[in-house]
């Protein structure tokens, strides 16, 4: 074996193979002890060896380092494996036992089994982990592809600008699509499928940008949503629709997308290649009845959903004849032989040899009649009968000869014993020995021919439906996204639907609110706030106040409200109208994550918007010199914001302490920059009630209104942050010095 070891490592030396032995896989050499480095958001890990990744003990065997794992978690260890950065082969048997002992050449049985390498998982091939209900989080699913170069553009749509999510992970990762509560994912995601999820987190990543491509999903969506009687007689379709896709359809194909995944790797069980034939015949009769109540519509006045139904594939004439090649009863059942039967009928070359060796299994069941004969005239006991002795993990002994322990005169030297207890000893008679090596050959071969056929069958699914089945999983995806995006505008009745407007940019928010935070609240009364700028009129908000003020809410609320309305959804406000971004670029949320330092970070950042931002741009920044000093920060944000309220000329929402930069803004800027702080009341320690405690000193009153915040409640926030009354009051008697 260690001759195969070496001899597979040669061939496949860029991939780690894990060597089925018994009832381990085991890993050997290099492949225990290599090296790698990988990468995970620019952070540098040192993974030691395929031992450290798993988890296990590595140690020295013989020639080779050698660390091992059970076979039945064969897949969970490699997915592990695939996941840090590695190519996993799966090396199997090929040869059997009963074939070696059949085999009558001069040593051959003396040789070792034949192994080689039967499976290679990768990012891209790495089967999908059991439908649990839950989605994988992006980082586990970005690099789940292969990547396809091509010269020429086929189809393209506008989308929001990839900078654009570069700029601000953390908006990105924890405000828009990370899984659980807490993300405007979790607002969103009232999908029944996960290619549904995954749908709606690229529309969350990739907003639309074409205005009429944005307000017909928006009507779809509405059309969808509300009952026939709050809308014109055009919702009635759509929203029978609704009920169809949420109650039927979509909870019908959950597990489609698994199935045709098997089937195209070629390892789908009988229950899965027909269910994803029988789910798709299902899905099409149900999607024929809908393509009927809107028939009547003309090209150009379908809908977003009537085009996603017209361009369902239809497949029924591959489906039936291929569901009738199979026992569809068998198949549920997982009965490879039996279900293949009807293929036998197509295949005489194979039909004829399955007879044959079903013939000889016959003749075997006969000769073991005859065995049993014997043994009765041997022991003098014509009742006697053949046991089996279950052996609970291990294989199931057949055809076993019980002899008490009074009679064991009457056994000949020649039977084996393979147990005994107190009373008994259980014994094969050579004979049967001789017939378990025959019978063992002969139903590896009946196995052999029957997992062909069934490969065969598995192959003819895969290049008849593979194709058109995935893009009717992706339409499926699109619907059950519309679906639930409808449904959040059926769940929160204090969502409104956005307006769109063409011509200069324009951002108008009456009462919008944090969708995250008004979720988190959980029924609390969240105060709403306004928000209008226009590239015509007023271009620049600047935005001052105490920290927990609720400065960073509002330039958060902004960018969520933004990316809502231009995926079509509906948005947490009273009214908004607004033009198309083509980019929400934001700088909120300081990382060192690239080994700089904060203050290079930031800057970084700034370029970045700099460089990308446009007159369709909606930026969003969240203080301006972090690790400078005042007055270089106080230079920086004016020249900033001059840059991209005068020469880029986009929209911006900028939230500072820095007074002397909002004055001078202003003085610079004139009328196209306006000025507003978050409301608040400091008590003075005279003022304050001597009942009342020191924590209520400050009140937040979270209310966006014009002007510029001059005092400071840094102390109280400290205080409110858990800082040591004694440190507080020192600082209390520095303030005045400093």
């Amino acid at each position: 074996m260690e001759k195969q070891v070496v001899g597979l490592r040669k061939a496949y030396p860029d991939t780690l193979l894990l060597f089925e032995c018994g009832y381990r896989m085991r890993i050997f050499g290099k492949d225990a002890e290599v090296s790698t480095v990988i990468s995970d958001t620019n952070l540098m890990v040192q993974i030691n060896n395929a031992a450290a990744v798993l988890d296990i003990r590595a140690q020295q065997h013989k020639n080779f380092l050698e660390a091992s794992v059970p076979v039945h978690r064969t897949l969970f260890h490699a997915r592990r494996l695939v996941h840090a950065g590695f190519k996993v082969g799966v090396v199997k048997q090929v040869d059997s036992v009963a074939t070696r002992a059949a085999n009558k050449a001069p040593g051959a049985q003396r040789k070792p089994l034949e192994r080689c390498v039967t499976e290679i998982y990768t990012r891209a091939t790495i089967p999908e982990v059991e439908d649990n209900g839950d989605d994988s989080d992006e980082e586990d699913t970005r690099a789940r592809f292969i990547a396809c170069v091509v010269e020429e553009t086929i189809h393209s749509k506008p989308f929001f600008s990839q900078s654009m999510h570069e700029v601000d992970e953390d908006t990105k990762r924890t405000q828009t699509t990370k899984r659980g509560v807490g993300s405007l994912l979790s607002i969103l995601n009232h999908t029944k499928t996960n290619g549904g999820a995954r749908k709606l987190r690229d529309w969350i990543h990739s907003p639309l940008v074409d205005i009429q491509e944005i307000m017909a999903r928006q009507k779809t969506i509405e059309r969808l949503a509300f009952p026939p009687g709050s809308l014109s007689t055009e919702s009635l379709p759509h929203r029978l629709a609704y009920e169809e896709l949420t109650t039927a359809i979509l909870p019908r194909s959950k597990h489609l997308l698994k199935y045709l995944q098997q089937v195209h790797l070629g390892k789908a069980t009988p229950s899965q290649a027909v269910g994803a034939l029988q789910i798709l015949q299902d899905l099409e009769g149900h999607i024929n009845g809908l393509k009927a109540m809107f028939s009547s519509a003309t090209i150009e006045d379908q809908s977003t959903l009537e085009k996603l139904l017209e361009g369902y594939p239809a497949l029924q004439a591959r489906l039936t004849p291929l569901l009738d090649e199979v026992d569809v009863k068998r198949a549920r059942q997982n009965d490879v032989e039996n279900t293949i039967q009807r293929l036998l009928c197509r295949h005489p070359s194979q039909a004829r040899k399955y007879r044959e060796l079903t013939r000889e299994l016959e003749t075997l069941a006969r000769e073991y009649d005859a065995v049993l004969v014997t043994c009765r005239s041997i022991l003098k006991d014509p009742l006697l009968e053949f046991t089996t002795f279950r052996g609970g993990s291990l294989s199931d002994i057949h055809h076993l000869i019980e002899v008490k322990r009074t009679d064991l005169h009457e056994v000949p030297q020649t039977w084996l014993v393979v147990n005994s207890t107190k009373k008994i000893v259980r014994f094969h008679p050579r004979q049967i020995i001789q017939l378990h090596v025959q019978e063992e050959f002969v139903k590896e071969q009946k196995e052999q021919l029957v997992r062909a056929l069934w490969r065969r069958f598995v192959n003819q699914v895969d290049a008849q439906v593979y194709v058109t089945g995935m893009a009717c999983v992706d339409i499926l995806a699109n619907l059950d996204a519309l679906c639930s995006l409808a449904t959040v505008a059926q769940s929160y009745p204090n969502y409104t639907k956005p307006q769109f407007v063409d011509g200069n940019s324009i951002l108008e928010i009456i009462d919008g609110r944090h969708p995250i935070i008004e979720m988190l609240l959980d029924g609390s009364s969240y105060i709403s706030n306004s928000v209008l700028l226009s590239s015509s009129l007023e271009s620049l908000m600047v935005v001052s106040g105490p920290n927990m003020g609720g400065k960073t809410s509002l330039l958060r609320m902004c960018a969520l409200v933004v990316i809502l309305a231009q995926i079509g959804s509906f948005v947490p406000a009273s009214s908004v109208r607004l033009s198309v971004f083509d980019g929400v670029y934001t700088l909120m949320h300081r990382s060192t994550i690239n080994c700089g330092s904060s203050c290079s970070s930031e800057l970084t950042a700034l370029g970045t918007i700099s460089r990308n931002a446009t007159k369709r741009s909606l930026v969003l920044i969240d203080e301006i010199g972090f690790g400078m000093a005042a007055q270089y920060a106080e230079a920086v944000a004016v020249a900033q914001m001059m840059y991209l309220s005068k020469t880029v000329g986009c929209l911006v929402v900028f939230a500072t302490h820095l007074t002397a930069a909002i004055h001078k803004l202003q003085a610079l800027l004139g009328d196209k920059c306006q000025t507003k702080q978050l409301e608040y009341h400091f008590y003075e320690q005279d003022e304050a009630d001597a009942n009342v405690e020191v924590e209520d000193v400050v009140t937040f009153h979270y209310v966006l209104k014009d002007g510029v915040a001059s005092d400071s409640v840094a102390i109280e926030t400290a205080r409110r942050a858990g800082i040591a009354s004694a440190i507080l009051e020192r600082a209390k008697e520095l303030q005045g010095d400093l």
